[in-house]
């Protein structure tokens, strides 16, 4: 797994995801993730365009982001995911976290 600042501005930080957000991945990203959302100024789009699996590890990584994104008063969503995630967010019931 991999995280990537692609875009940092006043409209929002948009970072990269690839691979497969499961245990081992949340392990190599989870600290940097949530090191560069917490206290964030601006909304957080998540581009996940190049993520292959999503483990529930991984939907409970990302719903601590999103609390913590909503703390400061702002949104962070998923885009360009897959119909297969997209899909696991919904049965999740996290679709409100989709772009």
């Amino acid at each position: 797994m991999e995280l990537n600042i692609m875009k940092e501005s006043g409209d929002g930080l948009v970072l990269s995801l690839t691979g497969k957000l499961d245990a081992p991945g949340v392990d190599m990203i989870g600290t940097r993730f949530l090191g560069l959302i917490n206290h964030v100024d601006k909304p957080v789009f998540l581009d996940f365009s190049e993520v292959t699996y999503v483990s529930s590890v991984g939907i409970r990584l990302l719903l601590n982001g999103w609390k913590m994104v909503s703390r400061e008063g702002f949104r962070m969503q998923i885009m360009n995911a897959s119909p297969e995630i997209r899909q696991v967010f919904i049965i999740a019931g996290f679709e409100e976290m989709l772009a």
